[in-house]
């Protein structure tokens, strides 16, 4: 059994421990020695059999400032036996909770968020440093080929991880419940056929897109999306929609039952090639909450509503995308707000799936999605997409594993 006890040691035999995350302002070691210097040193600093401190570093800088020299005295608090490397990472963290602040490039190296959180630390801290890691990691996939003869098919379930995704109509309340499978999801966060007809053919004609692998968005006639709106039971939602019927897709929300947040704005490094006068270098996403309900925040104070997020690559239009997809938004359009809006584990629903962006987004930040998805030809490019990011293979919700893709 590990037992502490009581030695005296110089100050001078303390060793600083190298992979210590803690660090501490002018001002509050200021402080400190002044609290030193008026009331004397009555702690005592951890250390390993070696005079490794674990936790004390302020205090042995402060005991300098107060005017001890490096031949004092002091008592310290010393282990019955060696301690292990976890065992010294963990009393590291633990008895350092209170006085300064981390250096947070070496907590997220040597640990991930669930040691921190056993160990003791505010999840409200550690939130926002994990969640910038993931939005800092993120990296888009190789293309995706969009299969000739689809292997799903509508009714179909895949179970992906912790993620399931239906080949359905999200209109279909049975087919709804299906997908669910009891879950309440406390977050929308999807991307609508915008009602603009995108067809990719005149790109093609016109020579601006030569990409073989376009497939024509089902339902891209439509904009009025309430059916599916009104089937989602949770309290936030994110949705992005065409400028030229932002005020049609805010009345149909607003049916829905929720209050308009903000409208945000993602600011392209490049413009989508159109007909019009203008062409378009921006695409709006309308922020909603349930009425009367809370928002869920979980990002930080300093957000903004213009999101300046690059678009694939170099030489890309709305048309040139990873899978084929005619209006697939790169992974950090989703992932923002799941990590704003959601924690590590809660549900995510996206009812338009299209090439499965939500979906990616959610295992990056661990998260559960709910998706669905009504082209055959998509949910196997979903498939694909989340086993080529995972290694894992997708089964059925009959427990069989599908054909290959």
């Amino acid at each position: 059994m590990l037992k502490w006890q009581s030695k005296t040691v110089k100050i001078s035999d303390l060793k600083e421990y190298e992979h210590n995350p803690r660090k501490i302002t002018d001002k509050l070691l200021e402080k400190l020695a002044t609290h030193i210097k008026e009331d004397g040193y009555h702690q005592r600093i951890i250390v390993d059999n070696d005079h490794t401190i674990i936790g004390g570093h302020q205090c042995k800088k402060a005991l300098y400032m107060a005017g001890y020299d490096e031949d004092t005295e002091i008592e310290v608090l010393m282990p019955n036996r060696k301690l292990s490397a976890d065992e010294v990472d963990r009393l590291n963290i633990r008895d350092n909770l209170s006085f300064g602040d981390y250096d947070f490039d070496i907590l997220t190296d040597r640990f991930d968020m669930d040691d921190l959180l056993s160990f003791g630390m505010d999840q409200n801290l550690l939130t926002p440093i994990f969640d910038d890691l993931v939005l800092g990691g993120v990296e888009e996939q190789e293309e995706i080929d969009l299969p000739a003869e689809p292997k799903s098919s509508i009714g179909d379930v895949y179970i992906l991880g912790n993620h399931r995704l239906m080949c359905g109509d999200i209109t279909n309340a049975d087919h709804v419940t299906k997908l669910l499978d009891g879950s309440n999801p406390i977050l929308m966060v999807t991307d609508p056929p915008y009602g603009v007809s995108y067809a990719p053919e005149w790109r093609k004609d016109a020579g601006l897109n030569n990409s073989q692998n376009i497939g024509k968005v089902l339902n891209d006639d439509r904009y009025d999306w309430s059916e599916a709106y009104s089937l989602f039971t949770g309290d936030v939602a994110y949705v992005w929609h065409s400028s030229s019927y932002t005020h049609k897709f805010a009345e149909h929300i607003e049916k829905c039952g929720f209050d308009l947040i903000n409208l945000i704005v993602w600011s392209k490094n490049r413009f989508a090639l159109s007909r019009g006068d203008y062409h378009h270098q921006h695409e709006p996403l309308w922020y909603a909450v349930k009425k009367g309900k809370q928002h869920n925040w979980q990002g930080k104070r300093d957000q903004i509503t213009v999101w300046e997020i690059d678009n694939y690559s170099g030489g890309a239009t709305d048309g040139e995308e990873r899978t084929g997809h005619g209006t697939q938004k790169p992974l950090e359009c989703m992932l923002r707000p799941i990590l704003n809006n959601s924690k590590e584990g809660e549900s995510v629903y996206d009812p338009f799936g299209g090439s499965g962006t939500t979906l990616i987004a959610c295992e990056k930040s661990k998260r559960n999605c709910y998706m669905m998805e009504l082209s055959p030809a998509y949910v196997d490019v979903i498939v694909k997409r989340w086993e080529k990011e995972t290694g894992e293979i997708a089964v059925l919700d009959n427990n069989r594993s599908p054909e290959t893709l």
